[in-house]
Formats: C-alpha cells, sequence, structure tokens
C-alpha cells in the first residue's frame, strides 16, 4: 500500500473518467457498449463507497488533514505502545517502596510513600502509589499549582 490513500487522489481519477466518458458520448461517434457503461457505474459507486470509508477511518483515528492513512496509524499505533510500557512501569513501581518528593528551593520534603500492602514478604500486594498519585495530582489542580 502506498502513502497516497487519500480520497481526493480518487477523486480526480474518477472525475477524470467521468470526463472522458463525457465527451466521449457527446461527440457522438462512439457508443459505450452496456458492459463498459455497467463497469463505470460500479467504479463510480465503490469510489463512493471507498471514499465514505476512508472518511470514516479519518474521523475515527483523528487524522490531520495533512496527514496519511499510514502515518496516522503510525502515530497511533506508537501512543498505544507507549501507554503500555507506561502502564508496566506502575506495575513494577507498585512492587517497590517509593518516597514521592516535591522539589523546594532548598531541598526537598517529602510528599508521600508508597510500600507494598501485606505482611509477609511473599504474600506482598501492590502498593496504593496510583491512588496517591491521583490524589497528590488533584490536590496540585484544585491548589492551583
Amino acid at each position: 500500500m502506498t502513502d497516497t490513500l487519500k480520497p481526493e487522489d480518487t477523486a480526480e481519477q474518477v472525475e477524470a473518467a467521468r470526463r472522458f466518458t463525457e465527451e466521449w458520448l457527446e461527440r457522438g461517434k462512439h457508443v459505450i457498449s452496456e458492459s463498459l457503461q455497467s463497469d463505470l457505474r460500479t467504479i463510480l459507486s465503490d469510489h463512493a463507497r471507498i471514499t465514505a470509508e476512508l472518511t470514516q477511518c479519518r474521523e475515527t483515528l483523528r487524522l490531520k488533514p495533512s496527514e496519511s492513512l499510514p502515518a496516522g496509524v503510525t502515530r497511533l499505533t506508537l501512543q498505544v505502545e507507549s501507554a503500555e510500557a507506561d502502564s508496566k512501569r506502575m506495575d513494577w513501581l507498585e512492587t517497590k517502596t517509593v518516597n514521592v518528593r516535591d522539589h523546594a528551593r532548598y531541598g526537598s520534603f517529602d510528599r508521600f510513600w508508597a510500600k507494598p500492602s501485606g505482611g509477609d514478604e511473599e504474600d506482598l500486594g501492590p502498593s496504593d502509589i496510583r491512588e496517591q498519585i491521583d490524589a497528590a495530582r488533584n490536590q496540585e489542580s484544585t491548589n492551583g499549582r
């Protein structure tokens, strides 16, 4: 598949075929066979369907007007992979004891501690770091920080 999968590209080709057909018929020198007329109708209806599907894909993927379909799919794939990697990082961090600190002009101060829950080292469950991060972010947004 090439990077030219845009509705406007095929629209130009179909329009050129339509103009050619109209000119050909206007001259009256040639008669288009029924099968050729049928083929042209099929091409035009397929073009309309494909254009609608491509437009829907572009809208669903929220592609920029200048962005091709393959480039948009690549961009979205990278975003999904990045989100998955972030989730794996947080899963790993839940198994650790974490001290989150705020930077200050002279040093830093504790924000919160998060550590795995449970008693025995083998029975440790995930920490509440995700909830604490969400609470800290909410507090910052309400305090205007």
